[in-house]
């Protein structure tokens, strides 16, 4: 098709993209290497760098205002106005102060007091009072099973700083006093060590320099100046990187050294044999504690510290702690992995010796923090939840009666023997999202044996072989789901590279990694393709979430009369299998939606859609797939 990229352009765009991952791979490696033979060092030198990306800033401003000091001094002494000049180089500056003085905006969180939990805020003031750290402006509590320790301010860059704890309530609940401690110093490490300073300074950079860069990247100014941008950039990203590990292992050291090295340790081991379903305040749906009702339960946090006392270590988390502790640490996320980190603490033990710990009877953080007042606190929590969620909750509750309506019209289908792939997939989808094993795996088998080579049913195939049955027979399904359709090559490496990761196969995972990657320029090279294809409006696709395919159908009729409607579906384009957007292209308007989908839900939806004008659609690949599918899009002219 006229506009798109070739076959050899992606492959590239690939290339680069190979490229660029394994160079800065490397980069990391080195300054990994820097950071051990100079211990101390290191940080100065982010610092230090840091310094140079705040000189290129200031630097150019002031080139920025010489120039438009002598474009001034022209228009006022004799009389050459070049107001296009004037008005660049303002944009520019203006573009740069605001991104000085960008606001930060951070969501309501519920404030725990002194009064609520005078024993919690006693352990605070201790660690404070025995470390270098700064005090705790505020603690709050959310439901996760995780602990944050943040330094936060009006403006990006300037305004008072404030230093919040946040602890989760399933953090609290499910681990040990001790273990507790542990965590809080922790996060008093990152205070101490005033990462969260800096943090907060670098993000102030990168917004800036990201400021000048879109400003300054195009024509005469980009020739000079986005490679620079680029190198520093480059660099900045892998300091920070390592920064951030290093950051990891002194707050570790921190905490051993405030507790001990095994209440550290086993902190750590904890939290990594966890299955529960933390509570979600984005949508409050845990089957066992919020029921589709009118409204939201007024006491959720009580019920969620039922549900979490019920838990048991099952033969799940076992295996969750088996592949923890083999796992190595990568270069995806900048914290280590568990056996590093516990080789850092000297408290290398058996899986046995873990289990055994684990098992042994404990006082949890709730019972030692807030005793008897835990009720009190829990439902506070609890009316803090509801009053945010309850304006929500018909559309929550709509959204999940959606699903269950679309998955009783699939069931019903299925048992009329009338059910397509395309419905099989939907119910595995739903499934997979409930992690309803049982009944996933029940349709996955039955639609696998009617459509043993459809490419999406393999997809959830490999993923269930590697995450259910812990089989890497699962790897070679993926790659054979990727052959038969490219357009699944994120999500089914992406599936490959966490179990690889899991299970402590670096070298291989990086290889699925690559997949990711080189997909992603794939993608990025067809997409600035397609933007030029109709100039008068920039093409921004949509990329839909699981929950939302599932009701596609129904998003579409709401927009289907509008000057702008579309339908998106795979397309086979170019001289290799390709998915592409489908892209409907009106008189001054359009619009595209990157849907992963089939045919089958493609061609139900395009029986309901009316465009109210005539409009072009664009169709790459064979155009005989498409007739079937756009025949009943009244007003549309096709283009192959």
């Amino acid at each position: 098709m006229r506009g798109l990229p070739s076959a050899e352009q992606l492959n590239q765009a690939e290339a680069k993209a190979r490229s660029g991952f394994v160079e800065s791979v490397n980069r990391i490696k080195e300054y990994e290497a820097w950071a051990k033979a100079n211990p101390g060092k290191f940080t100065d030198r982010v610092r230090k760098f840091a310094g140079l990306g705040w000189f290129i800033v200031f630097s150019t401003v002031v080139l920025l205002l010489v120039a438009l000091g002598l474009l001034i001094w022209l228009a006022v002494v004799r009389g050459r106005v070049y107001p296009w000049g004037i008005f660049a180089i303002g944009a520019v500056l203006f573009s740069v102060l605001v991104s000085l003085l960008q606001q930060n905006r951070y969501e309501e969180q519920f404030e725990l007091t002194r009064e609520d939990a005078p024993l919690l805020w006693a352990e605070v003031d201790k660690i404070t009072a025995q470390s270098s750290a700064p005090p705790v402006s505020k603690i709050v509590l959310d439901s996760d099973l995780n602990a944050y320790a943040g330094t936060r301010s009006k403006y990006l860059l300037f305004g008072k700083r404030e230093h919040v704890l946040t602890l989760g309530w399933s953090l609290l609940q499910f681990l040990s006093a001790d273990e507790v401690r542990s965590v809080i110093a922790h996060e008093f490490g990152h205070f101490s060590g005033r990462h969260g300073n800096f943090g907060a300074r670098s993000r102030g950079l990168f917004a800036t320099l990201f400021a000048l860069y879109q400003s300054l990247a195009g024509g005469l100014t980009g020739f000079i100046f986005k490679p620079i941008l680029s190198w520093y950039f480059t660099r900045f990203e892998a300091m920070t990187f390592v920064l951030g590990r290093d950051n990891e292992y002194d707050s570790d050291a921190f905490a051993a050294k405030y507790t001990s090295p095994l209440s550290a340790a086993q902190g750590l081991v904890r939290s990594h044999i966890s299955e529960l379903a933390p509570f979600n305040p984005k949508d409050g749906i845990i089957p066992e504690i919020a029921q589709r009702a009118s409204s939201p339960p007024r006491d959720l946090v009580v019920r969620l510290h039922g549900y979490i006392a019920r838990q048991e270590i099952g033969s799940e988390a076992e295996e969750n702690l088996r592949q923890a502790l083999k796992q190595q640490t990568d270069y995806n996320d900048t914290h280590p992995a568990l056996s590093d980190r516990l080789k850092a603490l000297d408290q290398v033990r058996s899986f046995d010796d873990w289990m055994a710990r684990l098992r042994a009877p404990y006082r949890n953080g709730i019972e030692e923090f807030f005793g008897e007042n835990w009720q009190a606190i829990a439902e506070k929590l609890s009316a803090f939840w509801y009053a945010r969620i309850e304006p929500k909750w018909s559309e929550i509750i709509s959204d999940q009666e959606s699903i269950g309506t679309r998955e009783l019209e699939l069931q019903n289908l299925r048992a009329e023997g009338k059910l397509l792939a395309s419905g099989y997939e939907s119910l595995a989808s739903i499934y997979q999202e409930r992690r309803d094993h049982a009944a996933l795996i029940e349709v996955l088998q039955e639609g696998r044996e009617k459509f043993p080579d459809n490419e999406r049913l393999m997809l959830v195939e490999g993923w269930k072989r590697l995450n259910l049955d812990k089989d890497d027979s699962g790897l070679a399904v993926l790659d054979e789901a990727m052959l038969k359709d490219p357009g699944i090559t994120e999500s089914a490496a992406s599936v490959a590279f966490g179990y690889l990761s899991q299970r402590g196969d670096t070298a291989l995972a990086e290889k699925y990694r690559l997949k990711v990657i080189e997909w992603s320029a794939r993608v990025d090279a067809v997409r600035a393709s397609m933007e030029k294809l109709a100039p008068t409006d920039r093409f921004v696709p949509v990329d839909l979430e699981p929950r939302e395919r599932v009701v596609l159908a129904e998003s579409l009729k709401k927009i289907s009369k509008l000057d702008v409607a579309f339908l998106a579906e795979k397309v086979l384009t170019l001289e290799t299998d390709f998915r592409l957007t489908l892209l409907l292209v009106f008189p001054k308007k359009k619009l595209g939606l990157e849907v992963i989908s089939h045919t089958g839900l493609a061609q139900e939806v395009a029986d309901k859609i009316e465009i109210s004008k005539p409009c072009l659609v664009i169709v790459p690949g064979d155009l005989a797939k498409w007739e079937p599918i756009l025949d009943n899009i009244r007003g549309a002219r096709i283009v192959g």
